[in-house]
């Protein structure tokens, strides 16, 4: 969970350019909004963000497999990262 988080934020501070304390999901879903992405890839990041705090921080055991998440992570990003080149 801690790397998928890692990559994820990589991501975005390459797109959008976030850094240091913008770097929060309040904050990301506010530029993605700005950035006029679809509010269903908006929430998917969100959840699959919380996912990963709720794996990294608890040590709780989900039923989400991991292949599935990851797999959910790279399509919404090439979707976000579609949407961020047609602007």
């Amino acid at each position: 969970y801690a790397s998928l988080r890692q990559c994820i934020w990589s991501f975005f501070a390459l797109q959008l350019g976030l850094s240091g304390s913008a770097m929060n999901t309040r904050n990301l879903l506010a530029v993605l909004e700005q950035k006029k992405i679809a509010p269903d890839n908006r929430a998917t990041i969100d959840a699959i963000l919380r996912q990963c705090d709720t794996g990294i921080f608890t040590g709780a055991a989900m039923e989400t497999d991991k292949q599935d998440l990851l797999e959910q992570t790279k399509q919404v990003l090439e979707k976000i990262a579609d949407s961020l080149c047609q602007a």
